[in-house]
């Protein structure tokens, strides 16, 4: 959540005009189905040329962050991702 919607926040305050993380579709690399019926940020790895969705998305879970290079979105609208079906990541 910081990427999203603190980070750019400070850089306009600062004076600058970061407009947010780099956005790209990128095929996912497994199936993936959403538990919760919310938008979901989740940190994820790119890696020749797919994303993967990291295990142990929870905040406290540092390691995900450490091995992360990007946030996958996944609207509330959607419950379930197919492999090779594009998502939208924000790299880091």
């Amino acid at each position: 959540s910081f990427y999203i919607y603190i980070y750019p926040a400070l850089q306009k305050f600062q004076g600058g005009d970061f407009e947010g993380c780099l956005r790209m579709k990128i095929p996912i690399s497994t199936d993936y189905e959403k538990k919760v019926s919310r938008s979901e940020f989740l940190k994820g790895q790119i890696k020749n040329g797919h994303v993967k969705i990291l295990n142990a998305q929870s905040s406290a879970m540092l390691s995900s962050f450490a091995e992360s290079n990007c946030l996958v979105y996944i609207p509330a609208e959607t419950d379930f991702h197919h492999v090779g079906d594009s998502v939208e990541c924000l790299l880091l």
